[in-house]
């Protein structure tokens, strides 16, 4: 499935005659919100991309992307043509009006049909939840020189280093 998109792509670029600047994909996909189908894109295209934006902007050729990390917020620069997976930005998004609505209808949507013979890039070998963790040691009682040495020796029994 995943190779009908680049070819998809392609085609529309030969019926436009110019290549797309920037793509947007999705965060991720609903079936197993894994969030590597626009990877997978980018790579297939030979694409630079940047995941989880949330902010973006453009100088020439350079696209100033601005995603959102672990540890907060980092910009980069990457060269179009370019991928992106957007999160929810931080605005709150245009809504459509009754009359764009009923524009939208009547709008003709075009269809690009490809031939490819049917296979996947990604395989379902085994789905399974990971292991239980088991409870941990509470060490109470003492001085905080004699816990300190019974939580060594716990991690020495338990082989921990």
């Amino acid at each position: 499935m995943l190779k009908l998109f680049p070819k998809g792509i392609q085609k529309i670029e030969e019926q436009r005659g110019k290549k797309f600047d920037i793509i947007f994909c999705g965060k991720e996909t609903t079936d197993f919100a894994t969030g590597q189908v626009g990877i997978m894109l980018a790579d297939e295209l030979n694409y630079g991309v940047v995941t989880n934006l949330v902010d973006i902007d453009t100088e020439g050729e350079k696209v100033i992307a601005k995603k959102e990390t672990e540890t907060g917020y980092e910009k980069v620069e990457v060269v179009s043509p370019c991928l992106v997976t957007v999160n929810k930005p931080n605005y709150e998004p245009r809504y459509p009006t009754i009359k764009s609505k009923m524009a939208a209808r009547k709008k003709e949507i075009a269809e690009v049909s490809i031939e490819v013979a049917n296979e996947s890039a990604v395989k379902e070998v085994k789905l399974f939840s990971p292991p239980k963790r088991q409870a941990g040691v509470k060490i109470k009682t003492g001085t905080a020189e004699e816990l300190v040495a019974q939580a060594i020796q716990k991690m020495l029994e338990a082989k921990v280093f």
